[in-house]
């Protein structure tokens, strides 16, 4: 008798490790799913990433710009989190919770593979603030998952392969984290501000004038652009 049960409660914990799987795969999925439409509308790789790239570029000038909007996430990840480990630690009813939190974990791990993509090709590590926002909601959703990191479960001594995975998800997190904190705390380099007086100020000891001049194309290039500058 207690072989059945055993093996009920194994084929349960089964098949629940197969729907957060599912879960995860379908988040992630949607993380490129407009990549994967463009492909298939017959768009060329950089243009299927580029609307993706442009909302990276609005996103981080937006954070740039207002530091206070990048404590509020931060502090609003933190609060998530916090509730969210709550809920599953305390409430029985809990699979609908665990798949959505295991879908929004595969699609925040699908953007940032997707971050790691444009980065290599495009960006060269010039988005520091976005990263680092992605690693903390990382971090947050980990721990309310499977909480503090650690190499086994405390039911048992041996090492939990779940555990491992959980523990590298935490350090890769964190490792987003902390190019960023800098640029979080405003000591990022960045260009020097406007001068009040001297050379590069407003009113300048020197006058600025602007000239505008039309440049109509040849016809030599107007036949080779076809429709590559048209969209």
């Amino acid at each position: 008798m207690e072989t059945v049960v055993d093996s009920q409660l194994v084929e349960k914990k089964t098949s629940k490790s197969s729907a957060h799987a599912l879960a995860l795969a379908l988040g992630a999925t949607l993380a490129f799913g407009e990549i994967i439409y463009r492909l298939l509308a017959g768009k060329t790789l950089p243009d299927a990433i580029w609307p993706h790239a442009v909302r990276s570029l609005d996103w981080t000038m937006a954070l740039r710009a207002s530091p206070a909007l990048v404590s509020g996430l931060l502090l609003g990840f933190a609060y998530a989190g916090f509730m969210l480990r709550w809920f599953i630690k305390n409430r029985s009813e809990k699979d609908i919770l665990l798949m959505m939190s295991y879908a929004t974990l595969g699609l925040l791990l699908g953007l940032i593979a997707i971050h790691f993509v444009m980065d290599v090709f495009y960006l060269r590590g010039a988005f520091l603030l976005l990263p680092t926002l992605m690693g903390w909601a990382l971090v947050c959703l980990l721990l309310a998952l499977g909480g503090l990191p650690r190499l086994h479960t405390p039911d048992r001594n041996r090492l939990s392969a779940t555990r491992i995975t959980h523990v590298l998800g935490v350090f890769f997190a964190a490792w987003l984290v902390m190019p960023g904190l800098p640029a979080v705390a405003g000591f990022a380099p960045s260009p020097p501000d406007t001068p009040w007086v001297g050379y590069g100020s407003k009113p300048a000891p020197y006058t600025l004038e602007q000239y505008r001049f039309p440049y109509t194309l040849p016809d030599e290039v107007k036949n080779v652009q076809g429709d590559l500058e048209n969209d």
